[in-house]
């Protein structure tokens, strides 16, 4: 007979386990689907040098938070480490190695594939899965005729390859700027915007941006009532250029 869980959840990035760790509460039969071989999302794929925008006092997860100093700002091999052992400590249900490819509805189940030629079964889905594994990649007028290497921000590592080369990163986000600036300090580095780049302090008075947003709670403020986005700490949006120096 087959196994119906109350909820499966596709996705054990920080959405996926939070996820799960309120459906354990809940009681619920509850299932985390995650396609790579650890528990921790995209964060193992994204560049060496990535840095949180937000401070770890405002990145910890429900019920656990985020070890060391509260007010340094997390490097990705701590956030990596932080989900692995969250998962660890709730024991949470957790399946990795299961690429979902295909969800049917059946007799009012869900019916879920993976590559791995497994199949589950659920009366409800979460989808965690986040947009890193479909990076948006614009077409640039006489980007065909470039005679250099593109790749998307999400394809980037540390700054080796580029040594000595010519450099044009295309954004104006966190993940930009950060990349833009490491790479500036082995090669030729522009940085290319649509407006001018607005540096915003980080600390104002000793506290934390996340502070003053939290405080004037602008952090629950409906946004969306207004057509924007609220603030979010990182965003890979931006499309490396690079060509080697004359």
């Amino acid at each position: 007979m087959k196994k119906i869980w109350d909820v499966i959840v596709i996705g054990g990035g920080q959405a996926g386990l939070a996820a799960g760790y309120y459906l354990q509460r809940k009681g619920l039969d509850y299932l985390i689907l995650e396609a790579n071989e650890h528990a921790a999302g995209s964060w193992p794929h994204y560049y060496d040098s990535l840095k949180l925008f937000s401070s770890a006092r405002y990145s910890s997860l429900p019920g656990k938070k985020f070890p060391g100093d509260p007010d340094h700002y997390p490097l990705k091999a701590e956030v990596i480490d932080y989900l692995v052992e969250y998962k660890n400590h709730f024991n949470l249900t957790v399946m990795v190695n299961q690429m979902v490819l295909s969800i049917k509805s059946k007799a009012k189940v869900f019916e879920i594939l993976t590559e791995s030629g497994e199949t589950f079964h659920a009366q409800t889905i979460i989808n965690a899965t986040g947009s890193f594994n479909k990076p948006n990649i614009p077409l640039i007028k006489g980007q065909e005729s470039f005679l250099g290497r593109t790749i998307h921000s999400s394809e980037y590592r540390n700054p080796e390859p580029f040594i000595n080369q010519r450099v044009i990163v295309a954004g104006s986000r966190n993940s930009a700027v950060q990349i833009a600036i490491e790479l500036a300090e082995s090669g030729k580095t522009t940085l290319a915007v649509r407006k001018p780049v607005q540096l915003i302090r980080q600390r104002f008075l000793g506290k934390d941006l996340h502070f003053w947003i939290r405080t004037a709670g602008i952090d629950t403020f409906p946004f969306w009532r207004f057509g924007k986005e609220p603030p979010s700490p990182i965003k890979n949006r931006c499309l490396v250029l690079s060509m080697k120096m004359e």
